[in-house]
């Protein structure tokens, strides 16, 4: 989340899922719950998490030459 920026008009509704995510709380154990709550929250903070989990950092590596010559036959 640190290194998360959010234009605040347009992805006002995902921030407000992030927002609201959240697990229930059992009060007779004193604990959370393993599962989050299954709201309208869940959704869109769901999606943020697999962003997060397959983003990568680009890493500077020289580019990959392409497999095969790049010229044209019919010129």
């Amino acid at each position: 989340m640190p290194r998360c920026c959010f234009d605040a008009q347009r992805t006002l509704r995902g921030v407000e899922c992030l927002r609201h995510y959240r697990k229930r709380y059992n009060d007779s154990l004193q604990e959370f719950t393993d599962t989050p709550v299954h709201d309208w929250a869940s959704h869109g903070a769901d999606a943020f998490r697999y962003l997060a989990v397959r983003h990568k950092t680009p890493v500077d590596k020289p580019p990959v030459p392409p497999p095969y010559p790049q010229t044209s036959q019919w010129s």
